[in-house]
């Protein structure tokens, strides 16, 4: 279903943008999809730098309260009042997995019979589909090799940008060295799919980039976990939690730091 939908959306952009170019009906597709998940990308974004900028906070809830039953119930009111959801993060991939596959399977009939098989009636058949960019076939591997060198360079930007951004916050990025993969993944993954798929990888990418920049430059108010009402992390404060160990026939006892 959503093979039919893509081949008629992308058959009709290439009827009415002038030139009748592949090229230019993927990229105004996918910017035309990236507007459409823009907010929900943008609360995914937020969601992820404000867990970042509580981390040590969740941490210590972590350590304090040992009960997981209150564990989770204190770690919950503080995403809540923080309009915080631990899983946000991981829409914009979901979303854009499904998607990149659909335009595989869409670019990989090379626009003949088969995908014409799938126009609706209202669509028009093009007389002819300009597949070409930069000397590159659309619906073919890019021999050049300059979409997917481009799609990695790309995301390795991404990557330091977060890194950088992480570092002013003075917060650690956790998994940096695997995101560094990916880039060069990027590339590799790039040169054996349909270069549509990589221009489209491309254009989502630097739209991408924009939103994290964008996102990165707004003042981000956080609610700390000792601004909350939460009673389970408060007595866990206030209850003495000790431990004793016996070294050489000498019992030692370890408080918590501020505690008397």
């Amino acid at each position: 279903m959503l093979t039919a939908l893509f081949t008629n959306i992308l058959v009709a952009l290439v009827v009415w943008l002038p030139g009748h170019s592949l090229a230019a009906a993927i990229i105004v597709f996918t910017l035309a999809l990236r507007f459409a998940l823009m907010i929900p990308n943008k609360k995914a974004l937020e969601s992820s730098r404000k867990i970042q900028q509580l981390q040590p906070q969740i941490d210590e809830v972590r350590k304090t309260i040992t009960d997981q039953q209150a564990q989770a119930k204190a770690l919950m009111e503080l995403y809540q009042k923080n309009n915080i959801n631990p899983l946000g993060s991981c829409f914009p991939l979901l979303i854009q997995l499904p998607l990149l596959i659909v335009f595989f399977n869409v670019l990989r009939s090379g626009f003949g019979d088969r995908a014409y098989d799938l126009l609706y009636s209202f669509v028009p058949r093009p007389e002819f589909i300009n597949t070409g960019l930069w000397g590159i076939d659309l619906t073919l591997p890019d021999t050049t090799l300059i979409l997917p060198i481009l799609a990695a360079g790309l995301q390795l930007i991404q990557t330091f940008f977060m890194i950088v951004a992480a570092k002013k916050r003075g917060q650690n990025m956790p998994g940096s060295g695997m995101l560094l993969a990916l880039s060069i993944m990027t590339f590799f993954i790039g040169k054996g799919m349909n270069a549509g798929v990589v221009l489209y990888w491309v254009t989502q990418t630097a739209f991408g980039l924009v939103q994290q920049v964008q996102v990165e430059r707004e003042k981000l108010k956080v609610v700390g976990v000792k601004e909350l009402d939460l009673p389970d992390y408060k007595k866990a404060l206030a209850s003495p939690q000790e431990t004793k160990s016996s070294k050489g026939g000498v019992e030692v006892t370890v408080r918590r730091p501020g505690q008397k």
